[in-house]
């Protein structure tokens, strides 16, 4: 129905105190056809709990009254809904709240005096949140402001003029954080060695793919056990003139790629890593071994990988084909480069030559032998007819061992 036109006040009817009386009955008509409430008018009574429209807003008398104006006579009327812009700009769940750092209060209008499991607001933020925080809403007892994860707020994730987007939870009887404009929304880190698919945080992107995280140290000795979830972390062994051992957790409890970072600063110390007890010789270091040695600034780093414990660094010189060893009274060593260092003791010398053979043959020529007298008297010892697996071994005076030496390729 469209709107009736009202009389003019200009002309022959101005002044004309029935022309006002009717365009004033008109306009109760019009205004009561588009909103379905009469407009207030000054010359009718009202009965307590009439509805009627005045100044732009819906009001309820709450005691009989005539000539009661309901936009000045908050006595005999209550404030009854909401304007059309009111509803357009969200009036009945956006507030702007007020207080200090973590602790907000907002007064929605008309009032909310209970929270219902799902319900939503909103809020403009005063001031930046500097952690845990909490709202409260109206007369209702301040309640927590959780995360999605249902985790105490980060400093940075209600910011000051944004606004603010919760969820009442009945079950955590606190608000859950839906967003803020500006904030720095957070999430849950997930478990660690997780391969599931959901987002991953930065947290859980730095533990997991290559930087070290965390940190360890032990000067006292003795054995230090490592668990699962040291996984990542970097360990210093340290101390002065300590024994000790770094036990490596069991295998089966950390995935393949988990590790250390091991790093030996002892002084005159003996440290040594070894695996679990139920595990044995399973650490490769060029063969598999139950436990190796590990001195001052020797390094390793240690993963799981296809079911051992593969071991990287320093620490694997001596089992490595460059660095390779027998420390035995007859022995070798093997220096990178290719060349190999050989002792050991003769039989028996006299003037008569005597075949000596190497711990190991050469591969390719020996260069040199040195022979010491062993006798403690003025005699002379020497090496002669040398290939790369034997010399033959001569003394002045005869009845005794003597100690060699041998350089070779």
């Amino acid at each position: 129905m469209a709107d009736i036109s009202l009389l003019p006040t200009t002309g022959q009817l101005s002044g004309l105190t029935a022309v006002q009386k009717i365009n004033e009955a008109l306009t109760s008509l019009n205004e009561a056809n588009r909103l379905g409430v009469p407009a207030w008018s000054s010359t009718t009574s009202y009965g307590a709990g009439a509805l009627t429209w005045d100044a732009g807003q819906t009001y309820k008398s709450t005691v009989a009254n005539s000539g009661q104006r309901p936009s000045t006579t908050p006595a005999s009327w209550v404030s009854w809904g909401l304007t059309l812009s009111d509803l357009q700009n969200g009036y009945e769940t956006m507030a702007e709240a007020t207080g200090t750092a973590g602790v907000y209060a907002a007064t929605y209008w008309p009032a909310i005096t209970g929270l219902a499991n799902g319900q939503e607001l909103r809020f403009k933020v005063p001031i930046d949140n500097t952690g845990g925080s909490t709202l409260s809403v109206n007369a209702i007892p301040a309640a927590p402001i959780l995360s999605l994860s249902g985790a105490t707020l980060q400093r940075g994730e209600l910011v000051a003029n944004g606004v603010a987007r919760v969820r009442w939870s009945a079950t955590r009887n606190a608000f859950i954080l839906l967003n803020c404009e500006g904030g720095t929304q957070t999430a849950p880190t997930a478990p660690q060695f997780d391969a599931g698919v959901s987002s991953a945080t930065t947290a859980f992107v730095q533990r997991a793919l290559g930087n070290w995280r965390g940190f360890a140290a032990n000067t006292a000795g003795g054995t230090f056990t490592l668990a699962a979830a040291d996984a990542g972390k970097t360990i210093v062994l340290s101390g002065s003139s300590v024994t000790g051992t770094l036990a490596l957790p069991k295998i089966g409890t950390v995935p393949d790629g988990a590790g250390w970072l091991i790093k030996c600063e002892a002084t005159t110390s003996n440290w040594s890593i070894a695996t679990h007890a139920d595990d044995g010789a399973n650490m490769v270091v060029g063969l598999a071994v139950a436990s190796v040695p590990i001195r001052r600034g020797d390094y390793a780093i240690i993963t799981r990988g296809g079911g051992s414990w593969r071991v990287h660094g320093s620490v694997c010189l001596p089992y490595g084909d460059q660095f390779t060893a027998s420390l035995a009274a007859s022995g070798y060593q093997m220096l990178p480069g290719g060349l190999i260092l050989q002792w050991g003791t003769t039989p028996v010398l006299s003037t008569t030559l005597t075949s000596v053979a190497f711990p190991i043959a050469f591969p390719s020529a020996c260069r040199s032998v040195a022979l010491t007298n062993s006798t403690g008297t003025n005699i002379n010892v020497g090496a002669t007819n040398i290939t790369a697996a034997r010399f033959d071994g001569y003394a002045s005076s005869g009845g005794n061992v003597h100690r060699y030496i041998a350089i070779g390729i």
